[in-house]
């Protein structure tokens, strides 16, 4: 049974869906893959209708660990090769100093190690995951993108999120029961220092949570806040009810607090108001 004659699939997704197969048809295709909802669905789709597909993920200090464990798991199930490419956008000043448009400079940086990989094996096209939603979104890196040679196949076919999420429930991909991931300079205030030693506190206090929450579907943040005049660290974590649940339990509650401490932060604490994609965003827009 093909894709496109699958019951289950509404008309108007395989509309869209046709779109992207004529796009791909016939294209040695190079795909920027995170292991995302958005990038495994373009994934599987260059993979069914591409000629030739390969995964591309550009491992830099802002990515978290789960990005790159989803990533390496999801390219084995959905069978295509993945290369991991080191980044050390850290390298940046205008990302080391987390300025407000540290996005665009790490997507630009990024995409010219697609390019370079594109142009060395030959490929006919360079696709990410960008989807017809994130257009709506203040989001820096999509000029960085517009200035590239990089496709968005999702976008063009006008696929909303909600598309996405859809679509991947009803092919059973891999990552239908995943949170969203962001770069982990997003738990960041601009303007202050970025760092690897930060950066590795909040990356192993987010895997910690995860393990006690359980549920790769539940997000998870852990904002970082300077507590001034001093260089103490707060962290305000953002999650779902279901870690207010479990902090309920005295015992766990003092492990999370005991556990964050530990890593450097001199404060935790839980934002009531639960998970907010680009919450940081909100302190300068």
């Amino acid at each position: 049974m093909t894709l496109l004659s699958k019951k289950e699939i509404p008309e108007f997704l395989k509309d869209k869906i046709r779109i992207i197969k004529n796009f791909f048809k016939g294209k040695k295709i190079l795909v920027a893959f995170s292991g995302g909802i958005d990038s495994t669905l373009i994934l599987y789709l260059a993979k069914e209708y591409g000629n030739e597909v390969k995964g591309v993920l550009i491992h830099t200090p802002l990515t978290p660990t789960q990005e790159i464990n989803q990533a390496k798991q999801f390219s084995v199930l959905l069978k295509v090769p993945l290369i991991i490419h080191e980044f050390n956008s850290l390298l940046i000043s205008e990302i080391h100093e987390n300025l407000p448009n540290r996005c665009y400079h790490c997507k630009k940086g990024i995409l010219e190690i697609m390019n370079d990989i594109a142009k060395k094996e030959e490929y006919d096209l360079i696709i990410d995951g960008t989807n017809y939603s994130d257009l709506n979104l203040h989001r820096p890196g999509l000029l960085a993108l517009k200035e590239s040679n990089v496709k968005s196949p999702l976008a063009e076919g006008k696929f909303t999120k909600s598309d996405i999420i859809s679509l991947t429930q009803i092919l059973s991909l891999p990552s239908e029961n995943i949170s969203s991931q962001a770069c982990l300079a997003s738990r960041i205030p601009f303007n202050m220092e970025i760092t690897e030693d930060l950066l590795t506190k909040i990356d192993k206090a987010e895997i910690f949570l995860r393990k006690q929450i359980k549920d790769s579907s539940i997000p998870v943040r852990v904002r970082v806040h300077k507590l001034l005049p001093s260089n103490h660290l707060l962290a305000r974590i953002e999650s779902s009810a279901r870690l207010i649940e479990l902090i309920n339990n005295k015992g766990i509650r003092e492990e999370i607090d005991s556990s964050l401490k530990k890593l450097g932060f001199t404060l935790v604490t839980i934002d009531i108001s639960g998970f907010s994609s680009g919450s940081m965003d909100k302190l300068v827009i």
